[in-house]
């Protein structure tokens, strides 16, 4: 279905934006001297990443 291909198309999209803003923001960034928040969003951005390659694996 054409609506579900852009929904997988635009989620993915999502994910990889959250990502490269992850990197961009944390760029030499020594990871001890992050805060939780810093490292939470770190986590999210993984969980973007692997997210994003499944829709489009799948």
């Amino acid at each position: 279905d054409q609506h579900s291909l852009l929904r997988n198309f635009l989620a993915g999209e999502l994910h990889f934006t959250k990502l490269w803003l992850v990197c961009v923001a944390l760029s030499g960034v020594d990871c001890s001297t992050m805060s939780f928040q810093q490292r939470e969003v770190t986590f999210q951005a993984k969980d973007a990443d692997l997210e994003y390659i499944k829709v489009f694996l799948n």
